[in-house]
Protein backbone atom coordinates (compact mmCIF):
# COMPACT_ATOMS: atom_id res chain seq x y z
CA UNK A 1 0.00 0.00 0.00
CA UNK A 2 1.56 3.28 -1.16
CA UNK A 3 0.55 6.87 -0.41
CA UNK A 4 0.27 8.58 -3.80
CA UNK A 5 1.62 12.14 -3.74
CA UNK A 6 2.17 12.39 -7.49
CA UNK A 7 0.67 15.13 -9.63
CA UNK A 8 -1.64 17.24 -7.50
CA UNK A 9 -1.73 14.62 -4.72
CA UNK A 10 0.51 16.50 -2.30
CA UNK A 11 -1.39 19.75 -2.91
CA UNK A 12 -4.78 18.08 -2.47
CA UNK A 13 -3.67 16.66 0.89
CA UNK A 14 -2.44 20.10 2.00
CA UNK A 15 1.20 19.07 2.23
CA UNK A 16 3.57 22.03 2.48
CA UNK A 17 5.61 22.53 -0.69
CA UNK A 18 8.77 22.54 1.44
CA UNK A 19 7.99 18.92 2.34
CA UNK A 20 7.52 17.89 -1.28
CA UNK A 21 9.73 20.20 -3.37
CA UNK A 22 12.41 21.88 -1.24
CA UNK A 23 16.11 21.42 -1.89
CA UNK A 24 16.54 20.84 1.85
CA UNK A 25 15.06 17.43 2.60
CA UNK A 26 14.43 17.90 6.33
CA UNK A 27 10.70 18.68 6.07
CA UNK A 28 10.14 15.90 3.55
CA UNK A 29 11.93 13.44 5.79
CA UNK A 30 9.89 14.60 8.80
CA UNK A 31 6.68 14.17 6.80
CA UNK A 32 7.71 10.68 5.71
CA UNK A 33 8.60 9.74 9.28
CA UNK A 34 5.17 10.93 10.43
CA UNK A 35 3.48 8.82 7.73
CA UNK A 36 5.60 5.82 8.76
CA UNK A 37 4.72 6.25 12.45
CA UNK A 38 1.05 7.23 12.22
CA UNK A 39 -0.05 5.16 9.22
CA UNK A 40 1.22 1.60 9.81
CA UNK A 41 -0.74 0.22 6.85
CA UNK A 42 1.23 2.45 4.40
CA UNK A 43 4.33 0.70 3.01
CA UNK A 44 5.78 3.69 1.17
CA UNK A 45 5.23 6.89 -0.78
CA UNK A 46 4.88 7.62 -4.50
CA UNK A 47 6.13 11.11 -5.37
CA UNK A 48 7.44 13.23 -8.24
CA UNK A 49 11.13 14.10 -8.46
CA UNK A 50 11.66 17.79 -7.77
CA UNK A 51 14.34 17.86 -10.47
CA UNK A 52 12.82 15.87 -13.32
CA UNK A 53 9.18 15.44 -12.23
CA UNK A 54 9.70 11.75 -12.98
CA UNK A 55 8.01 9.18 -10.79
CA UNK A 56 9.80 8.05 -7.62
CA UNK A 57 8.94 5.64 -4.84
CA UNK A 58 10.19 5.37 -1.27
CA UNK A 59 9.56 1.96 0.29
CA UNK A 60 9.55 1.62 4.07
CA UNK A 61 11.28 -1.37 5.65
CA UNK A 62 7.93 -2.96 6.48
CA UNK A 63 7.09 -3.15 2.77
CA UNK A 64 10.17 -5.11 1.71
CA UNK A 65 8.69 -8.53 2.46
CA UNK A 66 5.98 -8.04 -0.18
CA UNK A 67 8.38 -7.03 -2.97
CA UNK A 68 9.61 -9.36 -5.69
CA UNK A 69 11.92 -8.90 -8.63
CA UNK A 70 14.00 -10.61 -11.23
CA UNK A 71 17.62 -11.38 -10.37
CA UNK A 72 19.88 -8.34 -10.88
CA UNK A 73 22.35 -8.24 -13.74
CA UNK A 74 25.48 -6.18 -14.16
CA UNK A 75 24.70 -2.90 -15.92
CA UNK A 76 27.26 -3.57 -18.65
CA UNK A 77 25.41 -6.81 -19.50
CA UNK A 78 22.14 -5.03 -20.27
CA UNK A 79 21.22 -5.31 -23.94
CA UNK A 80 19.53 -1.89 -23.75
CA UNK A 81 22.59 -0.07 -22.39
CA UNK A 82 24.28 0.91 -25.69
CA UNK A 83 21.12 2.47 -27.11
CA UNK A 84 20.44 4.39 -23.88
CA UNK A 85 24.01 5.69 -23.71
CA UNK A 86 23.71 6.93 -27.28
CA UNK A 87 20.29 8.47 -26.65
CA UNK A 88 21.58 10.33 -23.60
CA UNK A 89 24.86 11.36 -25.26
CA UNK A 90 27.00 9.51 -22.72
CA UNK A 91 30.48 8.30 -23.60
CA UNK A 92 32.02 5.52 -21.52
CA UNK A 93 35.80 5.41 -21.36
CA UNK A 94 38.16 2.94 -19.83
CA UNK A 95 39.44 3.72 -16.39
CA UNK A 96 42.61 5.73 -16.56
CA UNK A 97 45.46 4.57 -14.45
CA UNK A 98 49.17 4.58 -14.05
CA UNK A 99 51.34 2.03 -15.78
Amino acid sequence: MLLDLTGAGAYELGIDTDASRARDHLQGQAFSEAVHTKMPDIDGILFDSRLTTGGCVAIYDRGFSTLSSTPPIALVQSALLPAELTRLGITVRRKRGFA
